[in-house]
């Protein structure tokens, strides 16, 4: 039997995740500085100062006021962490 380490309710408890304002669904996890997306278990992004950062190209995704990160351009919320 091979038990999946996301599945379980204490390693779900213990993570930082990061949610979608939209639908308030978890999108990513955070680990240190960086973001992994939940879907695929893959590196996202990384904060930086207050800015929340591309992984593949370090673009700029969004911006963070408190415990939201913001669209650059439209100034709507995008994430959040409770």
């Amino acid at each position: 039997m091979v038990l999946d380490v996301r599945d379980h309710p204490a390693e779900q408890a213990t993570r930082r995740w990061l949610y979608r304002s939209e639908d308030h669904s978890a999108f990513a996890y955070v680990r240190g500085h960086d973001l992994i997306r939940r879907s695929d278990e893959t590196l996202w992004a990384h904060v930086n100062d207050g800015v929340l950062l591309s992984a593949r190209s370090g673009d700029p995704l969004a911006y963070q006021v408190d415990n939201t990160f913001y669209d650059y351009q439209t100034r709507e919320p995008l994430y959040y962490h409770p």
